[in-house]
């Protein structure tokens, strides 16, 4: 039995994603990634074009990480069918280690972040913390367990898991970690210029670079 032929844009497409799985995937990630933040952008949290008022950004970056898994997942299809598939999957569901050192990843940025906010803050910081140790810690810890299943997860499952995977091949793991970070630090580009995007409040423009 003959399979029917597949579209010539199709092979096309597929015929590029083989030959360029990162550009293909950078360009679905990064065309998803600005119309989702175009929204809060344009909005009145943003620069004001549309009269929107927004509740928050949470919901757009939420929405753009399941976007950016999606990214991969497509462009892993493209590449590699149903094979690539399986490995992409593999690598993101697959624990390799202790989970004692998974809940040591999910909270290490938070504490980082409360540790350098104390040697920036100084006193300050240390005050907020001693007025409210409960309230302050519940929120990190709460926080970086809702974070990691509702955002971090399907954000790596891009970046580290297609994006980092890929460079270290030609980068190593030094280069290809750094190469990837800016890449992601370019899709929250447009969150710098939200109200609550970036930054507790909107950056000022002398800041901005």
């Amino acid at each position: 039995v003959r399979r029917p032929e597949q579209p010539k844009g199709h092979n096309k497409m597929r015929s590029i994603a083989r030959r360029h799985p990162l550009a293909v995937f950078l360009a679905i990630a990064y065309g998803a990634s600005a119309a989702i933040f175009a929204v809060p952008l344009l909005s009145l949290a943003g620069i004001g074009l549309i009269e929107l008022d927004l509740p928050g950004v949470a919901p757009f970056v939420l929405l753009d990480a399941f976007a950016l898994a999606g990214a991969a997942f497509i462009a892993t299809a493209l590449a590699e069918g149903r094979t690539g598939i399986r490995e992409l999957r593999r690598r993101v569901f697959n624990f390799r280690v202790n989970p004692g050192w998974y809940a040591l990843a999910i909270l290490l940025l938070p504490v980082a972040a409360m540790a350098t906010a104390i040697v920036v803050g100084g006193a300050d910081v240390l005050a907020a913390i001693a007025g409210d140790p409960v309230t302050v810690l519940a929120t990190i810890v709460v926080g970086a367990a809702l974070a990691f299943p509702l955002v971090n997860l399907w954000e790596e499952t891009a970046w580290t898991g297609f994006a980092l995977e890929r460079l270290q091949r030609r980068l190593g793991p030094i280069g290809a970690s750094v190469v990837t970070t800016w890449l992601q630090g370019l899709v929250h580009v447009p969150l710098v210029f939200v109200v609550g995007g970036g930054t507790v409040g909107r950056v000022p423009p002398e800041q901005i670079p």
